[in-house]
């Protein structure tokens, strides 16, 4: 490991923050990247929900950004922070400054209560290593999580036991409970008109941080109607429903309906079902209306 330059200062960004230092960060992560649909840039400007909090520590040499980490987490709920993106300048990598702007937002996301961390990264990643240092493990697909609890205390917050639920229109804030959610294994036939699936059994998630937006973007244009199954006392989300138009016109003018749930929480999904049907009827009319189930359980 080289030795880091003099003059390099480390600073924590929390939404909100001005458009001028969102967009300062986000030009220098596309310089890393060159191209990518950044929620986290509104996220920290607080555009998407005031109750989605974004943290960034950034590491500066001559005022100039050089490496960055960043996480979020729905401040009514704070269990679980989705973590990234991470990068360095290529200029200054081999320095640490990963490493070191990655233990300053975990050590932040403890302080705050989160217990779960989730992160998305390829196999073939060079950063695969620094996340396996500092603690993260495989969940499912290209989906690594930290936890901070033991393994059973987290998931006391998941399990049933004739708990209180609520079904809620699906917002922001949900971001990093329902992409947690979604990379869970489960024990369902599931089907995706949309890619041209229609038996196949739970496949490991191969995107991750792309997901929840997508869905957000369907329903902020009113193409979707997306729930969630909520917990009321620890605010988790275990089962999400949605109805869409088939894509492309695929099935003519067909509406598709699409659900997910854990598996404790499978003898809830005809409530879920049954609510975001009537809240499509509601709220989307004109359209010829039909509905295919997409989703069962399985051995």
């Amino acid at each position: 490991m080289q030795n880091a330059p003099d003059n390099i200062t480390f600073s924590k960004l929390i939404s909100p923050v001005s458009p001028e230092k969102s967009w300062q960060l986000e030009s220098f992560l596309l310089k890393i990247f060159e191209f990518g649909n950044y929620s986290f840039r509104r996220a920290l400007q607080s555009q998407l929900s005031p109750e989605l909090q974004c943290t960034f520590f950034i590491a500066q040499h001559n005022g100039t950004i050089i490496s960055a980490a960043g996480a979020m987490y729905d401040i009514e709920n704070p269990a679980v922070a989705l973590f990234g993106p991470v990068c360095a300048d290529p200029q200054y990598r081999n320095l640490g400054l990963g490493r070191k702007l990655c233990q300053l937002l975990l050590d932040h996301l403890q302080t705050v209560n989160v217990e779960a961390v989730y992160l998305g990264v390829s196999p073939d990643n060079p950063a695969m290593h620094l996340y396996q240092k500092i603690g993260f493990e495989k969940r499912a697909g290209i989906v690594l999580r930290k936890l901070f609890v033991d393994e059973q205390s987290f998931n006391k917050r998941y399990s049933q036991r004739n708990r209180q639920i609520s079904i809620q229109p699906l917002k922001w804030h949900h971001f990093p409970e329902v992409s947690a959610m979604l990379c869970e294994p489960a024990d369902m036939y599931t089907y995706d008109f949309s890619k041209g699936l229609y038996s196949t059994r739970y496949a490991e998630p191969h995107r991750f941080l792309p997901v929840l937006p997508e869905m957000m973007s369907a329903v902020e244009k009113k193409a979707a109607v997306y729930n969630v199954l909520r917990l009321d006392d620890s605010k988790s989300i275990v089962g999400i429903a949605s109805i869409t138009l088939s894509p492309h016109g695929q099935f003519g003018n067909a509406s598709m309906l699409d659900f997910f749930t854990l598996d404790d929480f499978l003898e809830n999904a005809n409530t879920l079902i049954v609510q975001t049907i009537r809240q499509y009827k509601l709220s989307i009319t004109g359209k010829f209306f039909a509905v295919a189930l997409l989703a069962m359980q399985g051995k």
